[in-house]
C-alpha cells in the first residue's frame, strides 16, 4: 500500500513541475493563455486528485467486468482536425470490417477528447458515430489503467492515418452531413452570392495551403518551427485558381487561420478563409460538395478523403505521401547543395533512411537538402490533370509506362527501407511531373 501511495505522490510531483515550472515561461509570455493555464493548475490540486480517488474506487469493478467485456478506453485527438476526421473515419471503417469477418468478440470502445475542439461541427459527426465523453474523469482513469500496466486498453485502430488496407474504398462514408444540414449549407451559398444551387453543383473545388500561422496561433505554448518545411506561398497558387475559374469553377481556399490573403479579381475565386462567413458547418459542408480539392499536406483536406472525394497532394515528405483513396501526388523536387542538383527517387529514399524517415525542418538542412516549392505554370498544370482525370477512369487516364516505371521503383524502396505505410496503394502519381522530369525514376 505504501509502494502504491508512494507512486502516486510522484506522479502528482511530475505533474506540478509540467504545469507549474516549464509552463510558467508561457505564463508570463502569452497574456491569453494564463487563464487557461490557471485552470489546469486548479484542475491538477482539486480535479485530478478528487478523480485519483474516484479513479482507485472504480478500478476493482472495471477488472471484473472486463473478464466479461473487452473495454477499451483512448484519447481521440480532437484538436487536430486531420485526426479528427481521417483517423475517426478509418476506425469505423475497421470495426465494420471486423463485424463483417465474424469477430466474436464483445468490444466496447470508450473515448474522451483533447483539450482543444478543432472543429466544433465535426465533432458533432464524429459522437454520432463513436463514443465520446469527457475527458475529465476519463482522461485520469486511462492513466490509472495505464499506471497499473492494464492490458488491452489501447484503441490502437484510431491512432492510424493511412489506410494501408483501402478500406475507404471498401466502404462508403460513416460521417455523413444531415440531409437538413445540406440544404442549410446550399441556402448560406445561394443567400451569400446571389447564385442558384445548380451553378455551384459539381463546381466547387477547394485549396488548402499551408502556413504556420495556425499552430502557432493556437497552440503557443508549442514550438512549430520543424513543421515549417511543409509551407508554402499561396501566391503561387493563383495563376492555378484562375485557371480553374476560366473553366466555370468556384474555388474556395480554406482554412481556419491563414497568413496571406489570397486575392484575385476573378469572382470565382472566394478567399473563405479570410471571410465573414467561414464557419466549422461551412468548412464540413464544402468538402461535401465539392469536386475535388487541391492541397499542399494539411489536415483539412480530409474533408475530401471522409466523403470519398478526389484529392490532388503536393506532398513533402515524399516517400510518406498519402497513395489511397485514389489521391494524385506530386512532390517538391529535393534539391542536393552536396550534388549541385535535384535528387531521384531512390535518393530521396536512401537521404532520408539516414535519419529514419524522421523529417523535420532541421533534418532536412543537415542532409542537405532543399525543397523547392512548385512553381505557378507547374500547379496549374498538376490541377488541370486532375480535373482531367476525372472526366473518365481515374485508373485509364494514369495508365502509361511512365506510372508503371515510377512505381516498381517507389516500391522497390518502399520494400528496401521496410516502410509499411503502403500496404496497399491506390493512388497516382502526377503524369505531367513524371514526364517533364524523366531523370526522376531512378
Amino acid at each position: 500500500m505504501f509502494f502504491l501511495i508512494n507512486k502516486l505522490l510522484n506522479y502528482i510531483v511530475k505533474k506540478f513541475r509540467y504545469y507549474f515550472i516549464y509552463k510558467l515561461n508561457y505564463f508570463f509570455r502569452y497574456k491569453k493563455e494564463r487563464k487557461r493555464l490557471i485552470k489546469k493548475f486548479l484542475r491538477l490540486f482539486i480535479l485530478e486528485f478528487v478523480f485519483i480517488i474516484i479513479s482507485l474506487i472504480f478500478l476493482p469493478f472495471f477488472l471484473i467486468l472486463k473478464k466479461y467485456l473487452n473495454i477499451r478506453i483512448h484519447e481521440i485527438v480532437t484538436s487536430r482536425i486531420g485526426h479528427l476526421m481521417l483517423n475517426s473515419e478509418l476506425y469505423l471503417c475497421k470495426l465494420q470490417f471486423k463485424k463483417e469477418k465474424n469477430n466474436k468478440i464483445k468490444t466496447l470502445d470508450i473515448f474522451y477528447n483533447t483539450e482543444k475542439i478543432s472543429n466544433s461541427y465535426l465533432f458533432f459527426l464524429v459522437k454520432k458515430k463513436i463514443f465520446i465523453y469527457s475527458r475529465l474523469f476519463l482522461s485520469t482513469f486511462h492513466k490509472i489503467l495505464i499506471f497499473f500496466k492494464i492490458k488491452n486498453i489501447e484503441v490502437i485502430e484510431i491512432k492510424e492515418s493511412y489506410d494501408k488496407n483501402n478500406l475507404l474504398d471498401l466502404y462508403k462514408p460513416f460521417l455523413q452531413i444531415p440531409k437538413n444540414d445540406i440544404i442549410k449549407g446550399w441556402k448560406i451559398l445561394e443567400k451569400k452570392f446571389n447564385t442558384p444551387r445548380d451553378q455551384f453543383e459539381n463546381k466547387i473545388i477547394f485549396f488548402s495551403l499551408r502556413d504556420s500561422v495556425y499552430l502557432e496561433d493556437e497552440f503557443p505554448d508549442h514550438e512549430w518551427n520543424y513543421h515549417n518545411y511543409r509551407d508554402v506561398d499561396s501566391n503561387n497558387y493563383i495563376y492555378a485558381a484562375e485557371a480553374l475559374a476560366e473553366k466555370g469553377y468556384k474555388i474556395f481556399r480554406i482554412g481556419k487561420k491563414v497568413k496571406k490573403p489570397f486575392i484575385s479579381n476573378n469572382p470565382n475565386i472566394v478567399d473563405y478563409a479570410n471571410s465573414n462567413f467561414r464557419s466549422d458547418f461551412l468548412d464540413i459542408f464544402l468538402g461535401k460538395v465539392s469536386k475535388f480539392g487541391l492541397s499542399t499536406g494539411t489536415g483539412i483536406e480530409n474533408i475530401a478523403t471522409i466523403f470519398r472525394k478526389p484529392l490532388c497532394v503536393i506532398h513533402v515528405p515524399f516517400e510518406l505521401s498519402y497513395f489511397h483513396c485514389g489521391n494524385l501526388i506530386m512532390t517538391r523536387h529535393h534539391y542536393s547543395e552536396k550534388l549541385n542538383r535535384n535528387l531521384t527517387i531512390s535518393e530521396i529514399f536512401e537521404h532520408g533512411s539516414t535519419i529514419n524517415f524522421n523529417y523535420t525542418t532541421k533534418n532536412y538542412k543537415s542532409l542537405g537538402i532543399k525543397l523547392i516549392e512548385s512553381n505557378e505554370e507547374d500547379i496549374k498544370n498538376f490541377v488541370l490533370e486532375r480535373l482531367c482525370s476525372l472526366k473518365n477512369s481515374p485508373k485509364d487516364y494514369f495508365k502509361s509506362e511512365l506510372q508503371e516505371e515510377f512505381w516498381k521503383v517507389f516500391k522497390f524502396n518502399l520494400n528496401k527501407y521496410n516502410i509499411n505505410y503502403h500496404k496497399n496503394i491506390n493512388g497516382f502519381y502526377s503524369n505531367f511531373f513524371l514526364n517533364k522530369n524523366r531523370w526522376f525514376i531512378k
